[in-house]
């Protein structure tokens, strides 16, 4: 499990209630982007919780911004790592440690919740279950909306910007693990783990959060826009049945046989291409969004590497 100390920079006020749920939101040197992720948490319509921002290490702006929004909503916290570990393990299990809520929900830097995100993972625990999966929309870089992954099967990966989970089942099992030491991304160990240890999983099939894969979006450490958060923030104020709308485009709709024969042969063609190749076509017919593809055989450490680059971050990036 990867901790280290803490620098808290924000304290709960004196007397201040014990919050049903804490959110944790990991960041690394990306602050015009933290304005519209906690945003989207302060207008969810679930209001008993505290949001904790924690950087990795960050030695930009971000804590004056986190700040600012600080002292207009007594529920936002921040604290900063003293060193910057390069993936959201560190923070994440930082807002373990010092999580008052006996519910925890996570969102990337760069995504957004939609206004009923909290309120519907909140009624997916009262009703018996302790890992939620809620509907998580990806948009593209070319703003295509597409399912951020597969139907959540346990072992496999899907977002954290989706996840709530009781505190008690990573007091159980151990918290975020060091990427370094495994062979699947952190979240996907974790999710693992607790479906290991008979957590029951909900799955939410209605979409309320939206993600904007960073490794979907080369050099985007570098550039450290904000204009696609920005104007799907405005979308959000300006319709409100704009979760009816993502859900609809995201909803997995049967396949006919045809097209099931076609996606299969497809595949198996495409595997009888050495992996370089794959790679190559991927860049230069399919674009960019290929490039941070595992492919077969390639170790995960060297494979996360890769992404970091793609992102433009170096050693020390987000997933």
């Amino acid at each position: 499990m990867t901790s280290s100390p803490s620098i808290s920079l924000v304290t709960p006020p004196d007397g201040s209630p014990t919050p049903r749920v804490t959110v944790i939101i990991p960041t690394w040197n990306w602050s015009v982007v933290l304005p519209f992720s906690i945003g989207s948490v302060l207008r969810q319509t679930w209001t008993d919780f505290e949001l904790l921002v924690i950087g990795d290490g960050c030695t930009d702006d971000s804590e004056a911004v986190v700040l600012r929004l600080a002292q207009t909503d007594s529920r936002v916290r921040w604290i900063n790592l003293p060193q910057n570990f390069g993936q959201q393990a560190a923070p994440n299990n930082e807002g373990l440690r010092v999580a008052r809520g006996d519910l925890i929900s996570y969102l990337g830097h760069d995504d957004l919740w939609l206004p009923g995100h909290l309120a519907a993972q909140v009624a997916a625990i009262d009703g018996g279950a302790d890992l939620v999966l809620a509907g998580v929309a990806s948009i593209t870089p070319d703003s295509v909306v597409r399912p951020a992954c597969p139907p959540f099967v346990p072992g496999k990966w899907f977002p954290p910007t989706g996840v709530m989970h009781r505190k008690s089942i990573t007091d159980r099992v151990g918290g975020w693990a060091d990427w370094r030491k495994l062979k699947v991304d952190p979240e996907t160990d974790l999710w693992a783990r607790m479906s290991d240890a008979g957590a029951r999983h909900a799955v939410l099939p209605a979409v309320s959060a939206i993600k904007f894969a960073a490794a979907d979006r080369k050099d985007v450490y570098k550039r450290k826009g904000s204009r696609e958060q920005s104007d799907w923030t405005d979308r959000m104020l300006a319709d409100p049945s704009l979760a009816d709308e993502l859900s609809a485009l995201v909803v997995a709709r049967p396949r006919t046989d045809v097209a099931a024969a076609s996606r299969g042969l497809a595949s198996r063609l495409w595997v009888l291409f050495p992996w370089r190749v794959r790679l190559l076509i991927r860049r230069h017919i399919f674009g960019q969004t290929g490039l941070i593809s595992r492919e077969p055989g390639e170790g995960y450490q060297r494979y996360f590497q890769r992404r970091l680059r793609y992102k433009g971050a170096g050693e020390s990036g987000k997933s």
